[in-house]
């Protein structure tokens, strides 16, 4: 990536914190119904900037092997990732949902658009590294670093960070629901032999977990209503060992005109919730990416 949008990638990260310092100074005097009334006034600063149209290299692995999978050509593929928001949109408009939750629940297993934007953002394992980088230089080093080995990847998506993961000489497990995503997830675990143990659970279901040493989640609790995100940090935080370690990363945009999928966050409430399961926040409290530990 050039110097300038990583920049802009910077200032942007500096106006989500300072929109929720804001927040927290609010909160105790504004009505909920005001506070949601101010984030909508906000998202527009608070959307990440467009990314340059995507083409492809040869050392875009996950692109070539989703061409594999799905025996599709790589530029039918770089046009929909070109064309997503597009498509996403229409399977959302298509549920004819009544609200949110039930939208959610059916979206993620039956789409077959969302997965481009999952490959946008995920398209070889050295854009994924230099993502979180960018985002907080300390989480992937705090991961490869734990002495503990049992890792699990809550929302594992293509499975590339588990795979990076799996590298480091760690016990994965890759957690997502049933849907294209995870069957080519599973495919490409399976091609290249990566030692990842797979679970898929039907939406809103996270019974029988085990507990880990490490557990991960990026950009899966937007995707929730509101009462299913606190439900799952209190089931993350609830199967972490003691010593362990709870990376969040959450997209904090809320629903846009172009990006129904997401629903309001509000990460205060969240990392209040994972003081209460006993944890304690060793960065990133109040703001989009935040490392716990349970003590």
């Amino acid at each position: 990536m050039s110097a300038g949008p990583a920049r802009h990638g910077r200032r942007m990260n500096r106006i989500v914190n300072l929109i929720v310092r804001a927040k927290q100074t609010v909160k105790s005097v504004l009505p909920q119904w005001s506070l949601r009334a101010l984030q909508r006034l906000l998202r527009p600063l608070r959307r990440p900037p467009r990314a340059v149209a995507y083409a492809y290299r040869p050392e875009d692995t996950v692109i070539a092997d989703f061409a594999e999978f799905g025996s599709l050509p790589v530029s039918e593929i770089v046009a929909c990732m070109r064309s997503f928001r597009h498509s996403v949109q229409d399977e959302w408009k298509k549920l004819g949902a009544l609200n949110f939750e039930e939208a959610s629940r059916i979206f993620y297993v039956r789409s077959r658009a969302y997965i481009f934007d999952l490959l946008s953002s995920n398209y070889n394992r050295k854009m994924v590294v230099e993502k979180l980088n960018r985002f907080g230089p300390s989480i992937i080093e705090v991961i490869r670093q734990h002495p503990g080995k049992r890792f699990l990847e809550f929302g594992g998506g293509l499975g590339v960070f588990c795979e990076i993961v799996a590298g480091f000489g760690k016990d994965v497990t890759y957690l997502d629901i049933p849907g294209r995503i995870s069957e080519f997830a599973i495919w490409r675990f399976r091609k290249y032999r990566i030692p990842v143990r797979t679970i898929i659970v039907e939406p809103g279901r996270l019974d029988g977990l085990e507990t880990y040493d490490i557990i991960y989640t990026d950009a899966v609790l937007e995707h929730m209503p509101p009462a299913e995100q606190q439900r799952a940090v209190k089931v993350l935080a609830n199967h972490l060992l003691a010593g362990g370690i709870l990376v969040l990363l959450i997209d904090l945009t809320g629903p846009t005109p172009d990006n129904p999928t997401h629903e309001v966050v509000d990460i205060n409430d969240l990392h209040s919730t994972l003081d209460e399961c006993g944890l304690r926040c060793q960065d990133g409290r109040g703001r989009f990416w935040s490392i716990w530990k349970r003590p």
